[in-house]
């Protein structure tokens, strides 16, 4: 939307591959803070960061409804 950028994470750790929620309120996204690959959320503007999924994967979709996240897992690359 061209507003100025902010950046919405600071850990020394690695986040990536983000996913935006339908409704733009959160986003999910991969890291490594906790040790292992999980899967961890934050609301769209950074705050609120938390890991929902100890699951070694990463997320590829948001439900319209933000009910479900799917995501891949690392350790037998199926979608769940």
């Amino acid at each position: 939307d061209k507003t100025e950028r902010k950046q919405l994470t600071d850990h020394p750790a690695n986040d990536w591959m983000p996913v935006v929620a339908p409704d733009g309120a959160a986003i999910y996204f991969a890291s490594n803070r906790a040790g292992a690959t999980g899967i961890w959320r934050m609301n769209s503007d950074g705050s609120d960061q938390r890991q929902i999924a100890s699951s070694g994967g990463f997320p590829l979709a948001v439900s319209p409804g933000g009910e479900w996240i799917y995501f891949e897992s690392v350790f037998d690359r199926g979608l769940r």
